[in-house]
């Protein structure tokens, strides 16, 4: 898919609601919007919010008491396996996992498969910022103890 109009390159992104949401490899695609968060992106929803601590999140909670807990079994229902390769693979989705040093989730990433954003976007990464903008970006552009910790793991799926 070709963006009809010409596609800013990937910059600085500073986030409109929270402006400590500031990174460098991205570029804004979305307006505000605190209906979803980066979840809900993540698995291509834009309708609600996700977050295994309130009465969102999408099956049933495994009681483990632990977040990473809770995230990992929604991969595992949800058919997701553990992938060693962040690179673009036709046909298969992938979703990164961000954790804080002490492990604890802070964040879901979505790998873009197509065009969809401009020229020679597929195989960058989309992401929601809490309750702020989406972005198109570089999987590490959201690395960083100011912004969502470090990459866990990335998960992968056949596409539907």
């Amino acid at each position: 898919m070709t963006a009809p109009f010409p596609q800013p390159a990937l910059g600085r992104v500073t986030g409109i609601t929270d402006p400590t949401l500031s990174f460098d490899g991205g570029r804004q695609t979305s307006e505000p919007d605190r209906t979803y968060n980066c979840v809900g992106w993540a698995f291509g929803r834009n309708d609600r919010w996700w977050w295994p601590d309130f009465d969102t999140w999408p099956i049933a909670l495994s009681g483990r008491g632990y977040m990473l807990d809770e995230f990992l079994h929604l991969f595992k229902t949800w058919g997701w396996a553990d992938c060693t390769s962040a690179s673009h693979e036709t046909g298969i989705q992938k979703i990164a996992l961000f954790v804080k040093a002490d492990g604890e989730p802070t964040h879901l990433a979505r790998m873009v498969l197509d065009d969809t954003y401009g020229d020679s976007t597929a195989g960058l990464w989309t992401s929601k910022l809490e309750r702020d903008i989406d972005v198109l970006h570089e999987l590490n552009a959201l690395e960083g103890p100011a912004l969502y910790g470090q990459i866990h793991a990335i998960y992968s799926k056949p596409v539907d």
